[in-house]
């Protein structure tokens, strides 16, 4: 759960040419003791906030409570809100694909099928391409959650390039074949 954007705002400075988020002095209400909120801010006010943890996608997440209440956030959805004062709706990702480049230019806000379209690959063989019961190669696609048939191919290749073609018109700059194509 995203906290309020303006706890988000006594907590984190973020520059948004750099990506770089840095804890800010934290106001004692945030914490259960005058003496805790001296401490805190005496040892991470300044410092860059980078989080001890990542997820299993490379982003990082960032651990801390407010008044008792425990967060648990990925640190380019805290970006995110403190330059549109709002969380993203579904996602947030990166343009570039690099997890931990949180610079402004680089996250956009997606939808959870943008975010599918442009995950990359984890599989042997080409993207889009799956072997027939003949031993042909089909292709298809899924289109506002219905799955379109692209068609038989002779080759694995033709059925990946039939698949691309589809993609681009469908998916647009989310689209992502899983290595660099003349389209991204």
């Amino acid at each position: 759960m995203m906290p309020p954007v303006e706890i988000l705002r006594e907590c984190f400075d973020y520059d948004p040419i750099t990506g770089a988020l840095t804890w800010r002095v934290r106001p004692v209400a945030h914490f259960q003791s005058q003496a805790r909120a001296a401490w805190w801010n005496r040892k991470r006010a300044g410092t860059a906030a980078l989080g001890t943890s990542c997820s299993r996608y490379g982003h990082r997440q960032l651990t801390f409570q407010v008044s008792g209440q425990r967060y648990k956030l990925l640190t380019h959805r805290i970006a995110w809100t403190l330059i549109y004062g709002f969380a993203p709706t579904a996602d947030a990702t990166h343009w570039n694909r690099d997890a931990s480049a949180n610079m402004l230019r680089n996250l956009r806000e997606t939808t959870r099928s943008q975010t599918a379209r442009d995950a990359l690959r984890h599989k042997p063989g080409l993207k889009g391409a799956y072997r027939g019961k003949r031993g042909k190669w089909t292709s298809c696609v899924w289109v506002n959650g219905r799955h379109v048939h692209l068609g038989t191919f002779p080759s694995q290749q033709a059925a990946h390039d039939a698949w691309i073609l589809a993609n681009v018109g469908v998916a647009g700059r989310f689209f992502n074949a899983g290595y660099p194509t003349v389209f991204d």
